[in-house]
């Protein structure tokens, strides 16, 4: 599965110096919030069923928890298709200009329903251990959806980006529905009513809260990116996204496997010596500091060179970003690794309090700064970021102190 991962994101990388010169920072603005919106609507893709499948005691229970999954996600594609068109007639009837590019938007439903789908079939393979299906679907959509994008953006088709992301996407659940069924036919048997309707109340919890603090937490993340989009223009927002993204590259990876080594410690030391809990975290976030003091010197030294090298004169403007941004990717990466506490049974409501308050600073911060210049706003973020994740680590502390009791 880590080897689909790093397949995965060597195409994207591989191909994003191409897609930089064949697509302008507009277009990459387009997709960045076509992205950002799919991202937040896909946390509740299926209402969380889906992890009621790796968790079911038998194996009828996980095909059925998969077939209410299925129906959660036909259900709200559906929906959200409904609401579409509704607005689609609304503008047609009061004689409305159309926002631009908003037609790309009405094929979020299908994106939704693929990601739906691949969330969904992920579960069912994960409980199977069938690790192998999982990342080959994740190298055929990066493979699919980079050529095409490559393809379209080379022949000047501006929407190649968004339209490359939906044939990959739509080619990926395809092809994990054709081997699922083929590994496993008795899954297009459906399951009743009355077992549907049990398995629904026995995971009920999965959408009554762990949806709630997973759709905040996303929505949080995607909305400066949204916010600059609709504020200060697709131009701006394509700048912005392609900086993030390249300053999260190289410690992405990284942080995810530090999340779960980190994980496994804590947990370890919460058995044999929890009073050392506390001290092993101090330590380990000066140690992250110390990691990413160079990276962020490097970056405010050579960012822009990098970026104009990398991806073209016209992602100069993205350079200048990326002083600023790299502050907060810094502040995210010394901190985030070591959340991995409030996982812990005893912090659960901590961690949702700190989800919640993150997302009601991050709100009130850009709703105050909507008519601002971008320079200000990226200062303020910055500031923003480091002073609310402060707060996470204290939080983290506290977390610390209550399993050391």
């Amino acid at each position: 599965m880590l080897s689909g991962t790093l397949a995965g994101q060597s195409i994207s990388i591989l191909a994003a110096p191409i897609l930089a010169r064949a697509y302008s920072p507009s277009d990459f603005g387009v997709l960045a919030v076509y992205i950002a919106a799919l991202t937040i609507m896909s946390v509740i893709a299926s209402m969380r069923y889906e992890f009621a499948i790796v968790q079911a005691t038998n194996s009828c229970e996980a095909k059925t928890a998969l077939h209410l999954s299925f129906l959660v996600n036909f259900t709200l594609a559906a929906g959200l298709f409904f609401v579409l068109l509704v607005y689609q007639l609304a503008l047609i009837i009061l004689y409305i200009q159309p926002p631009e590019n908003i037609r790309l938007f009405y094929f979020l439903p299908f994106s939704f329903l693929a990601i739906g789908a691949i969330q969904i079939l992920n579960s069912w393979h994960l409980r199977n251990g069938s690790f192998r299906r999982i990342a080959t679907v994740v190298v055929v959509q990066s493979l699919v959806t980079g050529c095409l994008q490559i393809i379209s953006g080379l022949n000047g088709f501006a929407d190649g980006l968004v339209y490359g992301l939906l044939v990959g996407q739509l080619l990926g659940a395809g092809y994990l529905i054709f081997i699922s069924v083929k590994v496993s036919p008795d899954l297009l048997i459906k399951s009743n009513g009355e077992k549907l309707r049990e398995v629904a109340t026995n995971y009920k919890d999965l959408p009554k809260y762990s949806t709630v603090g997973a759709f905040c937490d996303s929505l949080s993340t995607q909305m400066p990116l949204i916010f600059i989009g609709n504020f200060f223009g697709l131009g701006v927002a394509g700048l912005f996204s392609m900086t993030l993204k390249t300053l999260n590259l190289p410690i992405a990876a990284l942080s995810g496997s530090l999340h779960q080594i980190l994980f496994n410690k804590i947990a370890r030391l919460k058995i044999e010596n929890q009073e050392s809990i506390q001290p092993f975290l101090k330590k380990t976030f000066r140690n992250l500091i110390f990691v990413m003091v160079p990276f962020v010197i490097i970056v405010w030294s050579f960012g822009e060179a990098f970026f104009v090298l990398v991806f073209g004169e016209q992602w100069h403007s993205a350079g200048d970003m990326a002083r600023f941004i790299v502050v907060a990717v810094a502040a995210r990466f010394c901190v985030s690794p070591l959340s991995s506490i409030l996982v812990m049974k005893a912090n659960l409501r901590l961690g949702t309090l700190w989800q919640i308050c993150y997302l009601l600073s991050i709100s009130s911060v850009l709703f105050m700064l909507k008519n601002q210049d971008i320079d200000t706003l990226l200062l303020v973020f910055v500031g923003h970021e480091i002073v609310m994740y402060g707060i996470y680590y204290l939080f983290i502390l506290k977390g610390a102190n209550r399993l050391a009791i």
